[in-house]
């Protein structure tokens, strides 16, 4: 959805970005690769959202547009909407492995759950496009091309990956499509201009944002729009959490729309369909993704050169600023975050101390671990180890009943504590017993009288 001439007006980058710099305070509990597509600049970049600074920028094809992810992350597909290609991105090497060729204007990109199919959408200003081109990501070709409605956009598959549903952006539908067979088994009216799609965890629901402030709520067992939520102005994409309990609209603001408020993201309460708040944002709000923990979300601002960074517990947000307009994004499975907790806690007593042991976290979180920290009980202070897995308490007071909890550090933070120890007892050291004296015994002298020697 990049650059639609007589859809939407032109979007022009000012400048090619060369860095990323937060605005204030800007703190993600783990850390995650943002991809983020400049579609004047053939690149993407690659965002630490840790730190919120760039890590790294690759040159893919003209007018980079959508961007996702294999379900393992080991690679990225963007779609250059000029150049009529995909991307295939190695995260590893962080390179373009390959370049499919695809039709004209390639717009959006999914990928099956079992990571076997992309599925490309492709938008032209004349409304004749109206197939949705499958390809196999084993041999990155193409395998199928599965006629839908004119101009579809944006697709998103079931989560058992039997169905897949594509926003037609001209005929105010969404294609079902049968994966198996690749065929379209039927099509469901929704608003005007459906766009950005999504689906709840459980498969029982889509969403789909419509052009004209509005988004479609879809019932997957019927195949009918049961109800629309009214959101800001010109809803472009749309993000739900893991548990599928919160969407997130970016709503873009052009097309002037009458009757509501661009540069905002609408949170909406998925049980009730109700918007529970409205978020301002950067100009002209596009691309929105959300961090796999629920606590962030991103939003590509495209007309004022920032990414707004929302935590979605409080709403308040930070920003990161860019040279350059940032347009689709995605974050990478496979983020870092704090380590579990440590496991087998023991703890032994000793005169006034104690001697804790442990055994390391199932999972150091993806950041290798730096340092533990053991706690006492009745407030009787820490000991903290670089590595080591265990750690002597002193300062205990004797006769006095302790347990001792364990926490892990890595590089995004401390994880959480560990179950206590069984509880234990300092005594003192009694003193030793002294060994008694043997009463030496006298020898005879052999000139005394009754020595027999």
């Amino acid at each position: 959805m990049v650059k639609r001439v007589g859809r939407y007006v032109v979007f022009i980058l000012i400048a090619l970005y060369v860095t990323v710099v937060p605005s204030r305070g800007l703190a993600d509990p783990i850390r995650c690769d943002l991809y983020v597509t400049f579609p004047d600049d053939d690149q993407i970049a690659i965002i630490d959202t840790f730190t919120g600074s760039v890590t790294d920028t690759i040159a893919v094809g003209d007018g980079p547009a959508g961007v996702t992810f294999s379900p393992n992350g080991a690679y990225a597909y963007v779609s250059n909407n000029y150049a009529g290609t995909i991307s295939v991105i190695n995260t590893a090497s962080k390179t373009v492995e390959t370049t499919i060729n695809v039709n004209p204007n390639p717009d959006g990109v999914s990928v099956s759950p079992d990571g076997s199919l992309l599925y490309v959408g492709t938008w032209n200003a004349q409304g004749n496009s109206d197939v949705i081109q499958s390809v196999s990501t084993a041999t990155n070709t193409l395998v199928a091309s599965i006629t839908s409605n004119s101009n579809p956009t944006e697709s998103v598959f079931s989560p058992d990956g039997t169905r897949a549903y594509v926003s037609n952006w001209s005929t105010a539908s969404v294609s079902v499509i049968d994966v198996a067979n690749n065929t379209e088994l039927t099509e469901i009216s929704v608003g005007q201009g459906p766009d950005g799609i999504a689906i709840t965890p459980d498969g029982s629901t889509v969403y789909v944002t419509t052009w004209f402030n509005k988004v479609s709520v879809i019932d997957t067992a019927s195949n009918a729009e049961t109800t629309t939520i009214n959101v800001g102005m010109t809803p472009i994409d749309i993000v739900l959490s893991s548990d599928g309990s919160t969407a997130y609209v970016t709503n873009s603001g052009f097309n002037n729309n009458t009757g509501a408020v661009g540069s905002t993201v609408s949170v909406i309460n998925t049980a009730t369909n109700a918007i529970t708040t409205t978020i301002a944002t950067g100009v002209t709000p596009v691309g929105v993704a959300i961090t796999p923990d629920d606590g962030t979300v991103y939003v590509a601002n495209n007309d004022d050169a920032s990414i707004t960074v929302i935590d979605t517990t409080t709403t308040n947000t930070t920003s990161i600023t860019l040279v350059g307009n940032g347009f689709g994004l995605a974050i990478k499975p496979g983020c870092a975050s704090p380590p579990d907790a440590p496991q087998n806690v023991t703890a032994t007593a000793g005169d006034s101390s104690a001697v804790i042991a442990w055994d390391p976290p199932a999972s150091d979180g993806g950041e290798s671990i730096t340092s533990y920290t053991v706690t006492a009980s009745n407030n009787a202070g820490t000991c903290t180890t670089n590595g080591s897995l265990t750690c002597e308490m002193q300062n205990l007071v004797n006769g006095t009943s302790y347990t001792f909890t364990i926490t892990a550090t890595n590089a995004i933070g401390e994880g959480p504590a560990s179950n206590a120890s069984q509880a234990i007892v300092p005594q003192e050291t009694p003193a030793p017993t002294p060994t008694p004296t043997p009463t030496p015994i006298p020898e005879l002298d052999p000139e005394v009288p009754g020595y027999t020697g």
